[in-house]
């Protein structure tokens, strides 16, 4: 309940259409390509803030696990500008030289 609770509240957030479920499965549709983005990280966040029932957080593969960027946007911003990284001159560039975002 909690799975389908969290991606029908994105769903609707985000103006895509369930087509069918079958099992924990959705097929989804989405009007662009933008929203089926926007959708998929919003639903994977929203995953994380449900409140999950212990038996589940005990099992291993839902224990919480953490991660640290190599390289902070920031930091991959100054490179670009010091010409050290080509392609991430030209990722600072198309977005408008601010952090990236769908």
């Amino acid at each position: 309940k909690l799975h389908h609770h969290a991606i029908r509240e994105q769903l609707l957030a985000h103006h895509g259409y369930e087509s069918t479920t079958e099992g924990d499965s959705f097929i989804l549709a989405f009007h662009t390509a933008r929203n089926a983005a926007l959708f998929s990280v919003a639903a994977q966040e929203a995953l994380l803030r449900c409140a999950w029932p212990p038996e589940v957080l005990a099992v291993p593969m839902c224990a919480a696990t953490y991660g640290v960027p190599l390289v902070s946007w920031d930091a991959a911003k100054a490179l670009a500008a010091a010409g050290q990284a080509s392609s991430l001159k030209t990722l600072a560039a198309d977005v408008g030289g601010d952090r990236p975002s769908l």
